[in-house]
């Protein structure tokens, strides 16, 4: 069986196809990465047709959770990304050990610090709202430059080989990247708070899928900023001037495929192996955590310590208003991140730590049900003594202190008092 009779005989008409193969990894982080000036470089790029869209989102892509103000009665059903970044969610999500967890950090921006005199006398030369980009020198750029060095090789090669629709190819596919790039280039600007009136503590609570509480100490600029304004993209080019560059951009695409179809078999095998290095380096990189795209030195996160009181085992006397809470004063390790066997004891580390139920009911985190109304109302009673003035939780060493309260049974014991009945029609006679 003879499948060549000899290596000219060897063709790669179907060689177009590595070009436009990888949608899926360059899809990935098509925002971030055309939020970089490395997007107007010449370079060849996989798929290049993934940055050619009959629109362009208005927005950052958000994650699935809420967002709710422990005190200020935001709500937000979806995290929006950078704060999601910052939070490390996507962490938190791919481990099924974290379900039912809390976590606590606070976040400050990066001129928190400044004081007020400074803040005013320095508005006018700062920018009006907090700027946020990509990394100069991450995963994203470097595959850019590595792009850009094959290019010119393959130019090279071009020119030395005198091929003449391997060069067409070569200047097409590597301008049409940057074509692209004028077209999708954008800006990313956070909201900025203008008022200086008085407002509630800031404090949100995110809630993600499957139990995952993370509690954020911040002020009302970080809150607004990271958590409760939509994350809007300021593109350089309108939609009018896009489209039609899109129109351009197609047609660049199809005539370098055409011309590499028909350029000679050395520079086939030399494109070849180049898409088939970027489509490995691209999928790498859509593997790679999105913190390590963005330059997030604008916020500063740190875990916030808080530790619960361990139950004795002499019973304490109980009080009318709070019959299932301990007052124990002996106190466990501090630490940023618990887990819990349940859904319940994670909520009450949640509620503990802000102080308050509010943002549980503001968000439905808990069922909607006579027995869990008066549970949550047991646990703010419980925290009620502890927290000097409403607003300032009890602190050992710094950590926040979480009373010992038998979350568990208190629930269960209103579950019995409220019964199960069914609701059965009225038969008419």
């Amino acid at each position: 069986m003879l499948f060549l009779k000899n290596f000219d005989s060897f063709r790669l008409d179907t060689i177009g196809f590595l070009a436009i193969l990888g949608e899926g990894s360059v899809q990935a982080n098509y925002q971030v990465s055309t939020l970089s000036k490395f997007t107007f470089l010449p370079r060849l790029l996989p798929a290049p047709q993934a940055f050619i869209r009959p629109s362009r989102p208005r927005r950052l892509e958000t994650a699935s959770g809420t967002a709710a103000g422990t005190y200020s009665g935001n709500l937000q059903l979806s995290v929006n990304r950078i704060a999601h970044v910052l939070l490390a969610g996507h962490i938190l999500l791919k481990h099924e050990r974290s379900a039912y967890s809390v976590q606590c950090v606070r976040i400050r921006g990066a001129d928190e610090e400044v004081n007020e005199e400074e803040r005013d006398k320095e508005r006018n030369e700062r920018p009006t709202v907090p700027l946020l980009k990509p990394k100069t020198w991450g995963p994203l750029p470097l595959l850019s430059t590595l792009g850009l060095a094959m290019s010119v090789t393959l130019l090279i090669l071009s020119i030395v080989r005198e091929d003449g629709w391997a060069l067409l190819a070569t200047l097409l596919l590597s301008f049409l990247s940057t074509l692209i790039g004028f077209g999708s280039y954008w800006q990313l600007n956070l909201a900025v708070r203008k008022s200086k009136r008085n407002v509630p503590p800031a404090d949100v609570v995110v809630i993600y899928p499957g139990g995952v509480f993370v509690v954020v100490k911040c002020n009302e600029n970080v809150a607004r900023a990271l958590f409760f304004a939509p994350e809007t993209c300021q593109y350089f080019m309108d939609q009018g001037n896009y489209q039609r560059l899109a129109l351009v951009a197609t047609m660049m695409l199809m005539f370098g495929v055409i011309a590499l179809g028909n350029a000679t078999l050395p520079l086939q095998i030399s494109f070849g192996a180049s898409y088939l290095l970027l489509n490995a380096g691209y999928w790498y990189v859509a593997s790679l955590g999105e913190e390590c795209h963005w330059d997030l030195t604008s916020f500063n996160v740190t875990p916030e310590l808080f530790k619960a009181t361990p139950a004795k085992a002499t019973p304490v006397k109980a009080t009318p208003k709070s019959p299932n809470v301990a007052s124990e004063q002996t106190h466990v390790e501090a630490t940023s991140y618990v887990e819990e066997g349940t859904f319940t004891r994670a909520l009450w580390k949640a509620i503990a730590i802000t102080g308050t139920a509010s943002w549980v009911r503001l968000g439905q985190v808990a069922p909607v049900t006579d027995a869990w109304n008066k549970w949550l109302k047991e646990a703010e009673d419980v925290l009620e003594p502890t927290w000097s003035g409403g607003m300032e939780p009890p602190r050992d060493n710094g950590a926040i202190v979480i009373p010992y309260w038998h979350c568990d049974d208190s629930l269960t014991s209103f579950i019995k008092a409220r019964g199960f009945t069914t609701r059965r029609p009225s038969v008419l006679g």
